[in-house]
């Protein structure tokens, strides 16, 4: 019997921790270390709203481990390429990525060059914070074509972004 316990209990610790239903049920830090091995691995499954999640979390915690997040950024960048994102997820996983100060050049390239063809579906509270944003990460000069779209394309309605009330 004792045997068996030890045995059942070996088991137990062997088997990798079971995730939430979504990145935002994490609460703590330390589950969210705990956590991370389990979140990297199935990180390559996660849809664009639970990286997107996992970025809030990570952000929301204050938790950045280098490893898992290189293999977020992977998945990131190719559900961008494929569409998986919108708008606003992808504006929200740069701010989280910022507000952690765990930016990927990688990422934000791919992420201004997808919004690139939406800027002018972009309101003005979006284009704002993303001009915000690449003044966080220090713009780059494969940025200046977006920043530029960003700065002089007409707002969706005709309003004109220049005519700034802020």
């Amino acid at each position: 019997k004792q045997e068996e316990k030890q045995l059942d209990s070996e088991d137990l610790a062997a088997q990798p921790p079971k995730l939430p239903s979504s990145m935002r049920d994490i609460q703590t830090f330390s589950e969210f270390l705990r956590l991370s091995p389990a979140i990297q691995e199935a990180s390559m499954k996660m849809s664009a709203d639970e990286l997107t999640a996992l970025c809030e979390t990570a952000a929301r915690l204050k938790f950045f481990d280098g490893e898992l997040f290189e293999a977020v950024f992977v998945h990131i960048r190719c559900r961008i390429r494929w569409g998986q994102f919108d708008i606003h997820q992808v504006t929200a996983v740069a701010q989280h990525l910022v507000d952690l100060n765990a930016t990927d050049p990688e990422v934000f390239r791919d992420m201004t060059q997808w919004l690139q063809h939406r800027v002018s579906t972009m309101s003005k509270a979006q284009r704002l914070q993303w001009l915000k944003l690449l003044a966080a990460v220090g713009n780059r000069n494969d940025e200046d074509d977006f920043e530029e779209k960003l700065r002089t394309q007409p707002l969706p309605g005709g309003v004109d972004i220049s005519s700034s009330d802020d």
